[in-house]
């Protein structure tokens, strides 16, 4: 099977070439001496259209599909599921697929891309109302107190710090009112002005300290997150039904060299036939289901030979204990 090949390379690098392996089990390696890399280790030469091509020819696709909680089911439809699996994809399928099962650390990059998105905007907002705060003594001396004013003076617009917490926002809007302008400016009086600029002055210097207090939450939040995940280890489990196709497998002539365009177009269009029957199996088991793009299949082998070095430190990779290496054993046979 083809995982047992791709997993077989992984831990024999002298099963790429076909020859024995003669170095002695407890054989040390000399200073002098090169691991073998990686890249001649994998079992896969290219990827592209959701498939894998492997370096017999072998052609690779796959159904990805989420898992479900059977403690949340009850025994009738448990069994329905098991029903449908045995019935609609054992049963009924005429070519091998293999049961992919990986497990990686939970990625908190889109968790925390949205916390920097939102922290940007705080940081906007607070700039705003900074310059706001600071040259709202200048704006007193315009001649009116009007939209056109204010985007000119301070740089930007009044409703820009919609959403803003505090009386910001309703302090910019009161600054664009001419009878404001108007009721300040009467008598000409400083002690009127000073109180006005104080009262304005407030209702900015509220927003900012609310802005603060939000900006440190929102860091107290995603520490506690990325802590919390760490401590507890959750990971994150992908499930996958591969099937191979090899379109020399059926020639009379043996054919050498890397595969032709004609001879991966047949074996494109036999994995989307396939990979479609595998995706309605699951959907009967009411599981969702989808075809499986080569980057999702690539990231499972780069993090397969080069797991992080963080990870690997929180725990141990046990290969023949896992669930993946006895499907992939029990498919062998």
């Amino acid at each position: 099977m083809f995982l047992n090949d791709l997993l077989n390379r992984g831990r024999r690098p002298a099963s790429v070439t076909g020859q024995p392996s003669r170095a002695k089990p407890n054989a040390t390696l000399k200073p002098d001496e090169r691991l073998p890399r990686t890249q001649d280790q994998v079992a896969v030469i290219a990827a592209h259209d959701n498939m894998l091509i492997l370096r017999d020819c072998s052609v690779v696709g796959a159904v990805g599909l989420s898992s479900v909680d059977d403690a949340l089911l009850a025994p009738f439809e448990l069994q329905a599921k098991l029903t449908a699996y045995r019935d609609d994809l054992l049963k009924r399928l005429r070519f091998e697929f293999q049961l992919l099962i990986g497990t990686r650390p939970q990625n908190l990059d889109a968790y925390h891309r949205a916390f920097e998105q939102r922290l940007a905007s705080l940081a906007q907002w607070e700039s705003w109302l900074t310059s706001l705060k600071d040259r709202m003594e200048g704006y007193f001396a315009c001649e009116h107190f009007d939209e056109t004013s204010f985007r000119q003076h301070f740089g930007f617009a009044p409703n820009d710090l919609a959403g803003t917490p505090g009386m910001g926002h309703e302090a910019a809007w009161d600054l664009c009112n001419d009878a404001i302008r108007a009721k300040v400016a009467t008598g000409n009086s400083p002690l009127r002005l000073r109180e006005a600029l104080d009262a304005f002055s407030a209702d900015v210097e509220s927003s900012l300290r609310m802005l603060t207090r939000w900006q440190d939450l929102i860091y107290e939040r995603s520490a506690f997150v990325e802590a919390t995940v760490q401590s507890i280890q959750a990971p994150v489990r992908t499930i996958y039904l591969a099937t191979s196709y090899n379109p020399r497998l059926l020639t009379k002539t043996v054919v050498k060299g890397p595969i032709t365009e004609a001879e991966l177009q047949r074996a494109r269009e036999e994995l989307d036939r396939r990979c479609d029957q595998l995706a309605r199996g699951i959907e009967r088991m009411k599981l969702p289901a989808w075809r499986a793009t080569h980057d999702e299949l690539l990231d499972e082998i780069r993090y397969f030979y080069h797991p992080s070095q963080a990870q690997l430190a929180r725990r141990e990779i046990h290969l023949d204990r896992s669930v993946s290496m006895q499907l992939a054993r029990a498919g062998g046979r």
